[in-house]
């Protein structure tokens, strides 16, 4: 029932996996049109007219330079992207106050108690987890209806390692980009996710006891209601309620992010509107040498890891810029990554850093400038020590 949910949510707003499969089997078409009147596919084709009539009307009136630049690259994408994530969050709540309005909830739990309590958790944090692979944000949100504060903030602090709708973005561009034959595809991209929630579960066992405290795995105490059928004003105020508190609280920081990415990335000591020449490009020709560990020297890559912060969508949006091209798997395949490269760099990108929405959220909910920190720390070593091991293993083993 929990996948179905999650399912008919990645559907509605992106068409993921009905245009995956189409695709796969080599409906192009039908894929293309699966994604076009999916929910983020309406929004950003409206915000592509937007940008497209601003630029046509600023030639009309022969108006150039740094601030219709501004608004096409900085203003419009920042708005663009709060309202796209909106519609994801907006029906993950809905389902969810659906199930907890008719009595489902608290018996999914009990369900699952018995298998996450040998991992110090209770069948509550299912939901969350759930959430998660929608969107991290509500899956934060979402933590509020765990027993105990040390499981709580536990699963607030690991909730990243969970691959979001964003990331599942990422990882079929670029496995459909830098891996040959759906075999292999397939296998990436479900390693990821295994990756993802086996570490997920083993860091939490061992960070809820040895950095919170939890001495022993907290009872589930909940009360099974009866079977009815969920109230529409009920299910309607609880949607709303949850999703406004995105817009307010992370939507008006990534707005602003959305800006200063736009400055970095447009000016620079000696040019304007040159992404190459950008203050954002040498600050991530700096840091290139770290990615050495995994065979990359680049300036690309480091670039979009940094833009990805902000929003985990902008990393393949940062290399389509960079490298001039239009399509983004065409843009991707131009790195010329080798396998195992490109494999490392796959699990460095799921794991090193939540998103600046996800960031903020964790702020919000914790009220600990030290707990967000520590959950930024853990995604980043992750990040670097799976991506690094695996291309050390590589390499010994004479994989290229």
């Amino acid at each position: 029932m929990l996948i179905s949910m999650i399912l008919l949510a990645f559907t509605i707003n992106t068409g993921f996996p009905l245009n995956y499969i189409f695709r796969s089997i080599g409906y192009e078409s039908i894929a293309s049109a699966i994604e076009e009147i999916s929910l983020s596919g309406i929004i950003s084709k409206v915000f592509t007219v937007l940008s497209e009539i601003v630029q046509e009307t600023a030639a009309d009136y022969n108006v150039q330079g740094w601030l219709i630049d501004l608004i096409i690259g900085g203003i419009i994408p920042g708005v663009g992207s709060v309202l796209t994530f909106l519609p994801l969050i907006f029906i993950v709540n809905l389902m969810m106050a659906l199930l907890e309005d008719s009595g489902l909830m608290a018996r999914v739990a009990v369900s699952f108690d018995r298998l996450l309590k040998k991992v110090g958790l209770t069948g509550k944090t299912i939901f969350p987890i759930t959430l998660s692979l929608g969107c991290n944000v509500p899956a934060v949100l979402g933590t509020r209806i765990l027993e105990t504060d040390e499981e709580r903030l536990s699963t607030i602090v690991l909730m990243p390692l969970i691959i979001c709708q964003a990331r599942l973005f990422i990882l079929l561009i670029m496995a459909s980009a830098l891996f040959k034959g759906a075999i292999l595809q397939t296998f990436v991209i479900a390693s990821v996710y295994i990756t993802s929630v086996t570490v997920f579960l083993i860091l939490n066992k061992i960070v809820s006891k040895k950095v919170f405290g939890q001495k022993s795995t907290p009872e589930l105490i909940i009360e099974l209601p009866s079977y009815h059928i969920p109230s529409f004003r009920v299910i309607r105020w609880i949607s709303w309620e949850r999703s406004k508190s995105y817009i307010v609280k992370a939507g008006t920081i990534i707005f602003l992010f959305s800006i200063i990415l736009w400055a970095i990335s447009y000016f620079g000591p000696s040019s304007t509107g040159n992404v190459e020449e950008s203050y954002g490009a040498l600050v991530a020709k700096e840091v290139a040498p770290i990615l050495s560990i995994i065979g990359i020297n680049n300036w690309i890559i480091p670039l979009a890891l940094m833009f990805g912060w902000i929003a985990k969508e902008i990393f393949i949006e940062t290399i389509v810029i960079a490298t001039g091209k239009i399509d983004p798997i065409e843009a991707v395949t131009s790195l010329s990554l080798t396998p195992l490269q490109s494999y490392s760099l796959l699990m460095l990108v799921m794991f090193y850093s939540p998103c600046l929405a996800t960031f903020i959220t964790i702020f919000n909910e914790t009220r600990s400038f030290k707990y967000t920190l520590l959950s930024v720390i853990i995604s980043l070593s992750l990040g670097l020590s799976i991506s690094a091991t695996i291309y050390w293993i590589g390499s010994m083993m004479g994989f290229v």
